[in-house]
């Protein structure tokens, strides 16, 4: 598990170094939690990072990787590869932004990966800013998911918080 945080942390740093200086280029990493509305063992920890093309001040359009963690009775790890569309409100140093992902997740939970959420993004330098957002994710898992004895769920997504730095 910490060669694999490691391991994300080195490609981040990589990243962030080759690529910042392309023109239109831009990147995302985040990390959070997403709280199951049911049952407290399937809350899951977030890490993620998004590489895609801006647009315009409103238009971002990219792809990206992220690693989930679950503990406790159910320990799982899960990775979405999926698509980000992100809409930027306002073209002030403090905007609101909508941020809708979608995918497919792979590993110990295989299924469909959406989530869409709200945001306030703040740029403190140049192309530098760093964002708090909430939504909603939506996690379909192919085969159930036994949390308890008597409870089958195919759906592990819920509330989502997280904070993200973009470059």
């Amino acid at each position: 598990m910490k060669i694999l945080r490691l391991l994300m942390v080195s490609v981040a740093l990589i990243t962030v170094s080759v690529c910042s200086a392309q023109r239109g280029y831009r990147g995302m990493i985040e990390g959070g939690r997403t709280f199951h509305l049911e049952e407290t063992t399937l809350h899951s920890t977030e890490f993620s990072t998004t590489h895609g093309y801006q647009f315009n001040p409103y238009l971002f359009i990219g792809a990206g990787v992220g690693f989930h963690f679950t503990s406790s009775e159910t320990d799982m790890t899960y990775m979405p590869l999926y698509l980000d569309l992100r809409a930027n409100l306002m073209r002030t140093k403090v905007s609101p932004f909508i941020d809708v992902k979608t995918g497919y997740t792979v590993l110990d939970a295989k299924g469909v990966y959406l989530n869409s959420s709200v945001g306030v993004n703040y740029n403190f330098y140049r192309l530098l800013s760093v964002y708090l957002k909430v939504g909603y994710t939506y996690q379909k898992v192919d085969s159930p998911i036994y949390a308890n004895s008597d409870k089958e769920y195919d759906n592990i997504g819920g509330i989502t918080a997280k904070i993200g730095f973009e470059f």
